[in-house]
């Protein structure tokens, strides 16, 4: 990408630009947070979305966040899937443990509430840095969302039915 085709600073913060700058210097910078150890976690998938790589491939980030363990609680890893011929494979096999089977489903959110067990390694750039990434996942939810832990038994819509039909729910 030209420097031409890169939006300025100004432009990407917008009317908020002049505090940023301002505020920008009396901010220390950040020396504790590290990368989440390596190992296997569990994690819901908070959101979905394309990018270009820093080589300008096409693929699609998923974002994952941290539910266990509690040490790493809240935190987000992210899986890139590239949207290559080459990766198209690996992609669509990752891709179809989110029960998506048409890469047009990609333009629609991604199911809410999965929670995945992410596998999660620990790399090294050329400069040193270290930084999380997801190397594999799989569904701790069988490829749906958790059941509603309102619903009452033997129909999973019947309190959201009963709340807006407005009667009272027995507990």
């Amino acid at each position: 990408m030209s420097t031409k085709d890169r939006p300025t600073l100004e432009e990407i913060l917008g009317d908020g630009a002049d505090e940023f700058k301002k505020r920008w210097n009396e901010i220390d910078p950040d020396t504790e947070s590290q990368p989440i150890l390596p190992g296997v976690y569990e994690a819901l998938i908070v959101d979905g979305r394309f990018f270009r790589t820093r080589n300008d491939k096409p693929a699609f980030k998923i974002a994952l966040e941290i539910l266990a363990p509690e040490q790493f609680r809240g935190r987000r890893v992210y899986y890139d899937l590239y949207l290559t011929i080459a990766a198209a494979s690996i992609t669509k096999k990752e891709l179809a443990k989110l029960g998506i089977q048409s890469i047009d489903r990609l333009r629609d959110p991604l199911p809410v509430g999965m929670i995945m067990t992410v596998s999660v390694a620990l790399e090294t750039t050329d400069k040193g840095n270290e930084y999380n990434k997801v190397v594999s996942f799989k569904s701790s939810t069988n490829g749906t969302p958790p059941p509603n832990p309102l619903a009452l038994p033997g129909n999973p819509s019947s309190v959201d039915r009963k709340v807006m039909e407005g009667e009272d729910i027995p507990f």
